[in-house]
């Protein structure tokens, strides 16, 4: 439950860099290119990190349920 908690936070501060970043870019400000990639970067790993964590509990539950 606590990991929810983590990865659901971490995809709100990607998003709310990628907002920031995109508010930026009409004023044509080096920054928010800089914060689009910097989210867009960001929430690869996320991506990646959720994924890896969906496929250990898997592989955790399909072990239990061999188990007598």
């Amino acid at each position: 439950m606590q990991s929810v908690k983590v990865f659901g936070l971490a995809i709100l501060g990607v998003v709310i860099v990628i907002m920031m970043g995109v508010q930026q870019l009409p004023f044509n400000q080096n920054l928010g290119l800089f914060f689009v990639f910097i989210g867009g970067c960001t929430s690869i790993g996320v991506l990646l990190d959720l994924i890896t964590h969906i496929k250990v509990r898997i592989r955790k539950n399909n072990i239990r349920k061999l188990q007598p």
